[in-house]
């Protein structure tokens, strides 16, 4: 059985449970599978026909579908504390991506009729479902107005930015590792990796980050907005 304490470990950084009560998080660790993935490990594929819902407890994973014609168009990157594969578990339809990891990475796991009887049994989890699904919604719409309306650079330089402040380290000297590859942070905005590769170069030779091979490091943060034009509310995270 797990204890409190593992209850807390596992699940308190879950969005959806944060508001459970106890008993209902140690209720849902009986119900669910752990298990770990190696870097580039495919845990979930497109248009797979399974239903259980993942919750990421270490490392990172990125969404991705692969074009007919061979191009990976990235959705999101997730951390420890996010989750995957509750549209599936909701409607009944297949993958709407894959999902492979980017570093090693521990997932739980519910089938997905455990996961619709924790939704209709505890009305915290369930509002918090509605909660995310909503910011999902707004996040999408964000995106799509990104790569309409404009430039490269900028959508380079919103994306960085939007890495920081989820990674919590939007502070001078913050650092995001490992940071997607170009590639990966190309597809996530519509673009392609040359167009990347120079934008971060330029980035870093205007002194508002630092990039290494696995990493960036936020050096003027507040420059970094300022050059995006960003009309968001980022709030740089402060430095622990």
């Amino acid at each position: 059985m797990a204890g409190s304490a593992d209850t807390a470990a596992v699940l308190s950084n879950v969005s959806l449970f944060k508001n459970a009560d106890d008993k209902a998080k140690i209720d849902i660790l009986k119900q669910m599978r752990r298990t770990k993935f190696a870097s580039g490990e495919v845990v979930v594929q497109h248009m797979d026909a399974d239903d259980d819902v993942y919750f990421v407890l270490s490392g990172s994973l990125i969404a991705t579908i692969i074009s007919p014609e061979g191009r990976e168009v990235a959705f999101d990157v997730m951390t420890s504390g996010d989750y995957f594969g509750e549209i599936a578990a909701i409607d009944g339809g297949s993958r709407s991506a894959s999902v492979s990891a980017l570093t090693q990475a521990e997932v739980g796991m519910l089938s997905g009729s455990s996961f619709r009887s924790v939704i209709a049994g505890n009305p915290e989890v369930n509002g918090a479902l509605i909660v995310d699904l909503i910011g999902r919604i707004r996040r999408l719409t964000e995106r799509n107005y990104e790569n309409i309306a404009l430039r490269i650079k900028h959508r380079v330089q919103l994306e960085l930015l939007r890495l920081g402040r989820r990674e919590n380290v939007l502070h001078a000297g913050g650092v995001i590792t490992p940071i997607p590859t170009h590639a990966q942070i190309a597809a996530r905005i519509g673009a392609n990796r040359e167009a990347v590769t120079r934008e971060i170069s330029s980035l870093s030779k205007k002194g508002f980050i630092k990039a290494g091979r696995q990493s960036l490091t936020f050096i003027d943060p507040d420059g970094l907005v300022e050059e995006a034009g960003a009309d968001i509310d980022w709030e740089p995270a402060e430095a622990n």
